[in-house]
C-alpha cells in the first residue's frame, strides 16, 4: 500500500499525487490509504493512525509525508524533527520486504541549513540537519527516506523540485536530481 500521512495545512491534504493514482487498477497491487492530522496531532497519534490505515503488518510499500517544512523539520501535526523520529519505529512492522521507504514531501526536508534569507529558495547539500532528520526516519523504519534540498512547487503528480537527498537506514546517503 501506498499510506500518505498529511498535515492539515498543506494544499493537497489527501489528495492522491498523480504519479500514483491507478496503480492498484493497473495491477500492481498497491491500494492507497489517506490520514490526515491537525496542528493539535501529536507524532505518536499519527504514527498510530497511520498504522491502523495499513491493518496488516508488511503491508505499507511506501510512506509519503506531506506537510510544510524546513531543514529537517516538517509542520506535520504539533511538528515533526529529529527528535520525534523514534516514534516511526512502531511503524516498522508495518513496512514490506523491498519497501520504497519515505518520501518527505515538504520544502527543504533534506538541507543542510534553514531556507529563507539570502538565498531564498535555494538549500544547501551536504551534512547536516536535513541528512540528520531523513537518517532518524530511515533508521526508525529500517527503510530508505528520501526528501528534497529546495523549496517545492505546489505538483499535483508529487514529484520533487531540483535534487534530492536519499539516505539507507545505514546512514549510506544518494543524491539526485529529477524524477523517483
Amino acid at each position: 500500500m501506498i499510506a500518505y500521512l498529511h498535515d492539515e495545512r498543506i494544499f493537497d491534504a489527501g489528495k492522491t499525487f498523480g504519479r500514483h493514482q491507478g496503480w492498484n487498477r493497473q495491477g500492481w497491487g498497491y491500494p492507497v490509504a489517506h490520514v490526515t492530522v491537525s496542528r493539535n496531532t501529536s507524532v505518536a497519534q499519527a504514527v498510530n493512525r497511520v498504522m491502523l490505515a495499513a491493518r496488516t503488518r508488511g503491508s505499507i510499500w511506501l510512506l509519503v509525508l506531506n506537510s510544510h517544512g524546513d531543514a529537517g523539520w516538517m509542520q506535520l501535526g504539533t511538528g515533526l524533527d529529529v527528535s520525534q523520529t523514534c516514534h516511526f519505529a512502531a511503524l516498522q512492522p508495518f513496512m514490506s520486504a523491498g519497501a520504497r521507504g519515505i518520501e518527505v514531501h515538504s520544502c527543504g526536508s533534506a538541507s543542510a541549513r534553514n531556507l529563507g534569507g539570502a538565498t531564498g529558495c535555494t538549500g544547501s547539500e551536504g551534512y547536516g540537519k536535513g541528512v540528520t532528520f531523513l537518517h532518524g526516519l530511515a533508521r526508525a523504519v529500517q527503510a530508505p527516506a528520501r526528501g528534497a534540498i529546495h523549496c517545492q512547487a505546489e505538483d499535483p503528480r508529487g514529484r520533487f523540485e531540483g535534487p534530492w537527498v536519499l539516505v539507507q537506514p545505514n546512514g549510506a546517503v544518494q543524491t539526485g536530481v529529477g524524477p523517483v
